[in-house]
């Protein structure tokens, strides 16, 4: 692979129909000769004082595992190459057979090397200048379960934060032309999930009657709310790792990711 990602390669990965917009796979120049991305503006303060809603979905790693030729296992070898024992940064994988887990080890490192430390390393930086709001998502519309078994892919956010379903409903992947049928369920966690952000986009505050307070996410004090089949606010967030890691998760992360930059571009 010669590292760059074309939009046909993109395309359908997910409920997006391209990369977002914001990925650290799109460049900018800044008009000075530098060559940076978005995620590059926000980590070093060029970005608005303003406040922010940073997160990322259970299964983010789809987009990455969707390029032709990148299997989990390609995630692995990368991150042996880097990390002492990759699996200790998961307590339930550790105790597990390398080769057992290998097929899930790679799903989780292609989600939190690219896209649960980037979020993590945004919100500690824009902490800094405005407040900011961290989650994860972890919800997968009923009938989209059958097809999709491994979390919420990249993208599949999108519709329940901004209760888009009745207009966009989710799909199988690669197939935009047969949604799945939307249930009361899917609705209630849309309309719930969608409170939070219509709140924030009018007083700057996520907030919801129906679900917990949202914390800031401040030095110290890491908060992210859970979005799943239920709402909930977690503390040090997939920061837990067994006895036998070397390295915190968030550097453990860092460090593979970093190495993953010829994949993403």
């Amino acid at each position: 692979m010669d590292g760059k990602l074309t939009q046909q390669q993109l395309q359908g990965t997910s409920n997006s129909p391209v990369a977002i917009v914001g990925d650290s796979v799109l460049p900018i120049p800044d008009g000075e000769g530098r060559v940076g991305g978005v995620i590059d503006c926000f980590l070093h303060g060029e970005v608005a004082a303003l406040p922010l809603i940073i997160g990322n979905t259970s299964d983010d790693g789809s987009v990455v595992l969707d390029v032709p030729l990148v299997q989990p296992g390609t995630i692995v070898d990368i991150a042996v190459g880097v990390v002492a024992t990759p699996k200790n940064h998961y307590p339930d994988l550790a105790p597990q057979p390398s080769l057992t887990i290998r097929a899930e080890l790679g799903r989780r490192l292609a989600r939190d090397a690219v896209f649960t430390v980037t979020t993590y390393n945004i919100a500690k930086a824009h902490n800094e200048r405005a407040s900011t709001y961290r989650y994860y998502f972890d919800y997968t519309a009923v009938n989209h379960r059958a097809s999709v078994k491994k979390g919420a892919r990249h993208g599949d956010d999108c519709i329940f934060t901004m209760d888009t379903l009745a207009y966009a409903p989710p799909f199988p992947p690669g197939s935009p032309e047969t949604p799945v049928e939307v249930t009361a369920k899917d609705r209630e966690v849309a309309s719930h999930a969608n409170e939070y952000w219509f709140q924030f986009a009018l007083t700057g505050t996520p907030s919801s009657a129906a679900g917990p307070e949202w914390p800031k996410h401040a030095e110290g004090q890491d908060k992210t709310l859970s979005i799943g089949e239920t709402f909930e606010v977690k503390t040090d967030f997939m920061q837990q790792r067994h006895e036998g890691a070397t390295l915190e998760n968030m550097v453990a992360f860092e460090t593979i990711g970093k190495r993953m930059d010829n994949i993403m571009g």
